[in-house]
């Protein structure tokens, strides 16, 4: 019941963000004139890389928290969520200082503002819909945009280790608040006066909210401290070993640093394929703009704002899902179960494209119009008219149009809805590396030659050709590896998933090659169960039963080894239940085939209700 009840309020929360997040998108296509619209897409472009570059941790330390509390590790999960907190303010206010410096360069400022300039100055002399003040209206805009930073990539830490913690009212209360203060914003005050600072501020509110709630609920929820990070106070995570020592003073400074390294490592990794995918989108903006004009740029503006109507919005949810459930279950090599979450998702993800298809296909010429209803006001003056024609067609008209544009919409769609779904999975396997190696290939082989040919065109659909080919293309690249990956993990192979994070190998050693063997290879538990069976035939006292599906972590495993190989110390005699239960399954050779055999069983089964939640 209370299981029904946690994804009952998940489903609402995210039916909630997918509500705000199509209802955005549509006030923005809808309400923002031509030219506005053009310059909210456009500082898009240019900051979404710069975000990407400066959120390199954030990627990272969500799956590494959510594998960090499955498999039970306090202290990595306490410094991980530390690092991530303190990290992304630091960082989010550097970026921001530096974009703030660049908006004091005038021609920078033009050049990321109005990238279509050059051209409507030549070919829409005196054309009134582009406005006198578009510059300094657009850097405002720029600015609030930019300093919302330091408080998103807090929120993204904090909200990783909600989910993953399993706080879902805690974290519902934080999305309700930012979907209600964003739906009030957009309905009350931007759709009465509508104007890209409104925007840009109902933002920054929200995201101020979010931080404010998360950390109060740190402060005066003391059982959530404890329970997570292993202390009543945020000073410093501790953990203690089976036999009940602090591993704080043991192990903080290579557990730290090697936590913290794996982080900006795979961090790094992940911010070179999230910049490899951004740059095609935003090389397609800036190289358009000064070749297509107002109007072939507004088409580009138009698709990018149409798909998280028809179709993208609804994939977020369950993509966030895979990455935070999803490393959770890998985290725990409850493969069996990660499986099934990604073809759950898969189909879900399928059906939803179908739907978007056969929806919008038969009414793409009326879709098209609706998205474009802000160019109307083209055509009220002469000098206009030229934007007007490249947008809808006409006399005079080259090129696509926008209703043409449509015809392929579904086709892109797909690409991109898939590169969403195989792209958190493959976060999920800690895959990192394969991903950026594969991102930035895309770009040099597929992006640059197809700018190069849409420069020659001079098309508005040869530049969206160059800009969304790519992301087709890495989808079904990372298809592939998915695919691979899962054979690979039902069939018990090794891959990036095995990565025991913040544990060096000198530490492993301590435990002999059998138990750095079974950590790898049968989960933390299966090591910690090991070093158990050896403390009970070198010592007469034996530690309590290690907690279940969890343990102690590759931490604990270790410390106990540590204890077989040194001379047995003094401790309680053991009388419980547990022990006895835990004693009489083990023996004193490494893991026997039935030990093993019930300890995958274990890992290997789907926790109840896995599955329903992702949807």
């Amino acid at each position: 019941r209370g299981a029904g009840r946690r994804i009952a309020i998940f489903s609402i929360v995210l039916g909630g963000e997918l509500f705000v997040s199509v209802a955005l998108s549509k006030a923005k296509q809808h309400a923002l004139p031509v030219a506005y619209c053009n310059a909210v897409v456009a500082v898009a472009a240019f900051l979404t890389p710069v975000e990407e570059i400066f959120q390199f941790l954030e990627d990272a330390i969500t799956v590494k928290i959510n594998r960090a509390l499955a498999v039970g590790d306090v202290a990595q999960r306490g410094y991980v969520l530390i690092a991530g907190v303190l990290g992304g303010l630091l960082i989010g206010s550097l970026a921001a200082g530096l974009m703030t410096l660049l908006s004091t360069s005038t021609s920078a400022m033009e050049w990321i503002l109005n990238p279509s300039s050059s051209y409507d100055l030549a070919h829409l002399p005196n054309c009134s819909v582009i406005p006198d003040n578009l510059l300094e209206i657009s850097k405002e805009f720029f600015l609030i945009t930019s300093w919302r930073w330091p408080l998103a990539f807090m929120n993204l830490a904090l909200r990783g280790f909600f989910i993953g913690a399993g706080e879902i009212v805690s974290w519902s209360v934080v999305s309700v608040v930012q979907t209600l203060i964003m739906s009030l914003g957009i309905y009350l005050v931007f759709l009465k006066d509508p104007k890209i600072q409104t925007l840009a501020w109902i933002s920054w509110i929200e995201s101020l909210a979010a931080a404010i709630i998360f950390l109060l609920t740190f402060l005066f929820r003391g059982d959530l401290r404890q329970r997570f990070l292993g202390s009543g106070d945020l000073s410093a995570p501790t953990s203690t070993d089976p036999l009940g020592r602090s591993l704080v003073a043991e192990s903080t400074a290579g557990h730290v640093w090697g936590t913290s390294w794996d982080v900006i490592r795979d961090g790094l990794l992940a911010m070179t394929l999230d910049v490899s995918q951004q740059l095609c989108l935003t090389g397609g903006i800036f190289m358009a703009g000064p070749i297509l004009g107002l109007g072939g740029l507004y088409q580009l503006s138009a698709v990018q704002n149409a798909y998280p109507q028809f179709g993208l919005a609804f994939i977020e949810g369950i993509t966030y899902v895979i990455r935070v459930r999803g490393s959770a279950l890998v985290g725990l090599r409850s493969f069996g179960g990660f499986s099934k979450m990604i073809k759950g998702s898969g189909i879900y993800v399928f059906v939803l494209v179908v739907l978007s298809c056969a929806t919008l296909l038969p009414y793409r010429q009326t879709v098209a119009f609706g998205l474009g209803s802000q160019g109307c006001e083209l055509q009220r003056e002469e000098t206009c008219l030229p934007a007007f024609q490249a947008m809808f067609g006409g006399p005079n008209a080259s090129g696509t149009t926008l209703q043409e544009m449509m015809s392929y919409f579904p086709v892109v769609m797909t690409g991109l809805a898939s590169l969403r779904l195989t792209k958190g999975a493959l976060y999920a396997c800690v895959d990192f590396k394969f991903m950026a190696l594969t991102g930035v290939t895309t770009f040099l082989v597929v992006f640059l030659p197809l700018a190069g040919l849409a420069t020659y065109l001079r098309t508005p659909l040869s530049f969206a050709a160059a800009m969304f080919t790519p992301s087709m293309v890495m989808a079904l690249v990372f298809a592939w590896r998915l695919r691979r990956n899962l054979r690979s993990m039902l069939a018990g192979e090794e891959g990036p998933w095995d990565a025991v994070y913040g544990v060096t190998e000198e530490r492993l050693d301590l435990a002999g090659d059998s138990i750095a063997e079974s950590s790898r290879s049968w989960g933390r538990q299966g090591a910690s169960e090991l070093a158990n069976s050896r403390i009970n035939n070198n010592s007469r006292s034996m530690p309590p039963r290690l907690p279940s599906s969890a343990g102690l972590g590759a931490a604990a495993a270790a410390a106990a080894a540590r204890a077989a190989a040194s001379p047995a110390a003094p401790g309680p005699p053991t009388t419980t239940a547990g022990v006895a239960e835990t004693s009489s399954s083990l023996t004193s050779s490494p893991l026997s085939e039935e030990n093993l055999a019930r300890h995958t069983a274990m890992t290997q089964k789907l926790p109840p209700g896995t599955f329903f939640a992702t949807f």
